[in-house]
């Protein structure tokens, strides 16, 4: 299939613009070595991590509340979310921020405009948002719940799968193309998924035998079936692969085989001189490298490879790549540093990752503290931020 051009997103200017806005406030004196996270998830300038006592803490830009700490005031340095309960994930994404509960209920907070935070009530005022954990509507028990940047979808213990927030191009999966939802709306077609991804405006699932689905906007081929039309209800990745995990971008998605061989359809990369390239169905990412996992973000891709190496790739006007340069990459490049990565997530403009002894490191652009370190300097390397002090480089 021939490669096709795109420009970056608007969306993605739009963001770094607010993030450029927002005011960065002083935090509680956590000492950072004393946090050891368990998973880290990135949004358009800020991060949410869970720590091994189940705490959620966010810090980086919070002009619509997406940090969850009762404020609106960015922080530069890990702030913990302001609930007494206990969570077993966390996921943030644009603008607003969710977590699963251990007692199974879900929670989101931080930008409502379109009914995200899915609440079951309709959104007050021009810039409506919630700045601490607010209950998900419904009595049905979740297994997993993930953030887009105006919508959210949970899976129940059963596998359903269930969406709120904004639909405008069915990224809610219930066959309807409304901009506003405000509590749980089950998705269509009666299948029962293990796993959910969620993207800036389109959805993606798999099934228990690694059958891969998407819905919602597909304008660069994000959802895998050879076309650029939009699905308001899950349509099947083309090719025939069977996947052990999937994670949705900006305008890309990307799937690890268990053989460790990756794809990634929609905006895949760059070529060289600079080009942007895009695919309607699943393109091998490379023919040499295995990964673990992989992680799609707006311009730039990472994955982590079989020897724990993280790998990066695409854009890098801010370091997002942490290869210790801002020149692009056309071919997945090791981040810099020697550090081994259990887990990496990419944001809009910049990158975190938790090393395999507990550290948390980021990279990238760093306008309101997104990358927690207490400043606001950005890093085209691997900067450490928590975890065992020994681990800092």
């Amino acid at each position: 299939m021939r490669p096709r051009r795109f420009v970056s997103p608007a969306w993605l200017l739009f963001a770094v613009a607010a993030l450029a806005a927002s005011a960065i406030a002083c935090t509680d004196a956590t000492d950072p070595s004393t946090l050891i996270f368990t998973a880290v998830s990135t949004g358009a300038g800020y991060t949410c991590g869970l720590t091994d006592d189940r705490i959620v803490y966010c810090w980086g830009a919070n002009f619509d509340g997406q940090l969850g700490d009762g404020s609106k005031d960015s922080r530069s340095t890990p702030t913990r979310v302001s609930s007494r309960l206990q969570f077993a994930s966390v996921s943030a994404f644009g603008d607003h921020t969710c977590a699963l509960a251990e007692n199974g209920d879900g929670y989101c907070w931080g930008a409502n405009l379109h009914g995200q935070v899915g609440d079951g009530t309709e959104p007050t005022g021009e810039f409506p948002s919630r700045t601490k954990p607010t209950r998900v509507a419904g009595a049905v028990q979740l297994a997993s719940i993930r953030v887009g940047s105006g919508h959210s979808c949970a899976l129940t213990i059963a596998g359903t799968a269930y969406c709120w927030g904004n639909g405008g191009l069915g990224q809610r999966g219930d066959g309807s193309i409304t901009v506003r939802v405000t509590s749980p709306t089950p998705v269509l077609g009666g299948l029962t998924f293990a796993s959910l991804s969620l993207g800036h405006e389109h959805s993606c699932a798999l099934t228990s035998d690694g059958s891969a689905y998407c819905w919602g906007a597909n304008h660069r081929g994000e959802i895998g079936d050879s076309t650029t039309e939009h699905r308001s209800v899950p349509a099947p990745v083309l090719g025939g692969l069977s996947f052990a995990s999937l994670a949705a971008g900006v305008t890309s998605t990307c799937g690890v085989l268990a053989s460790g061989e990756a794809y990634c359809w929609g905006l895949v990369g760059l070529v060289d001189g600079g080009g942007v390239v895009s695919s309607l169905m699943p393109s091998p990412v490379s023919d040499k490298l295995r990964f673990f996992s992989i992680s799609p973000g707006a311009t730039h891709i990472c994955g982590i490879g079989l020897d724990n190496t993280a790998y990066c790739w695409g854009r890098n006007p801010d370091g997002q790549l942490g290869v210790g340069d801002l020149d692009d990459r056309p071919t997945p490049t090791p981040v810099a540093g020697d550090l081994r990565f259990a887990q990496v997530s990419v944001g809009a403009v910049h990158t975190c990752g938790i090393t395999l002894d507990g550290a948390l490191y980021c990279w990238g652009l760093n306008l309101s503290g997104g990358l927690g370190d207490g400043t606001i300097s950005s890093s085209d390397r691997p900067r450490w931020i928590a975890g065992p002090a020994s681990s800092e480089q």
